[in-house]
């Protein structure tokens, strides 16, 4: 086992062991989507976790490993993602978000997503529709909010990343989602001279992409200590 522990400390992963540990280690394989809980909306989300990370503290298992979690757009593979950084909206625990409760339309949305949770498989392509047409009603919602959050500019500040993935997505969505090499060739070869004239143009549609990855890295940090 040191020999093994030594040969750790020479990889690029080295840094992320010590976090983790070179010990043995006991815990549960598991996809992230099949966690449903009767407050999901169809699939598990980050907040089923908490269940599973608490069942895990009982039983003395320390690991829990998933698919990947990353955000993949409009194609529900785990393995297809666009960023590195941002986590799939799919996910988000929608009962969660502060102020649903009290806003009656989109609690009436929520309970929209009831018969998702009673079907054998995952709906994915809707689900996720449904999803984004709930984010955007209460991204509307606590707008007003955001502007005056010190905590969210903070957290745009921390992820410059964020500003070129938000465009990207305004983008795709522009242009109907498809392939990138079937854009407008000028969209297509945006480089670091000619970025902040398309940050500027879309910045009011991007904002809506700032918010919810900010919600999806809230809800996850805030509620399970989730590693990724």
């Amino acid at each position: 086992m040191s020999k093994i522990n030594d040969f750790i400390k020479t990889t690029p992963a080295a840094k992320h062991w010590e976090n983790i540990g070179t010990n043995k280690h006991h815990g549960v394989v598991v996809p992230l989507f099949a966690l449903r809980s009767e407050n999901s909306s169809g699939i598990g989300e980050y907040l089923d976790l908490k269940k599973v990370i608490d069942w895990c503290d009982d039983v003395g298992f320390d690991v829990i490993q998933l698919l990947p979690l990353n955000e993949t757009g409009i194609d529900p593979s785990p393995y297809n993602a666009i960023s590195s950084c941002a986590l799939s909206t799919l996910h988000i625990s929608l009962h969660a978000l502060e102020g649903v409760k009290e806003n009656p339309s989109l609690m009436q949305k929520l309970k929209s997503f009831d018969i998702l949770n009673t079907y054998q498989r995952v709906h994915y392509l809707q689900i996720k529709r449904l999803k984004l047409d709930f984010l955007r009603e209460y991204y509307e919602y606590i707008f007003d909010d955001l502007k005056k959050d010190k905590e969210f500019e903070r957290f745009l500040q921390k992820n410059s990343w964020l500003e070129e993935f938000a465009l990207f997505k305004t983008i795709q969505e522009k242009e109907n989602y498809k392939i990138w090499d079937n854009w407008p060739k000028e969209l297509q070869n945006i480089t670091e001279k000619n970025l902040s004239k398309y940050i500027e143009k879309y910045r009011t549609e991007m904002h809506f992409y700032f918010a919810t990855d900010r919600k999806s890295t809230r809800l996850n940090s805030s509620h399970i200590p989730l590693s990724r």
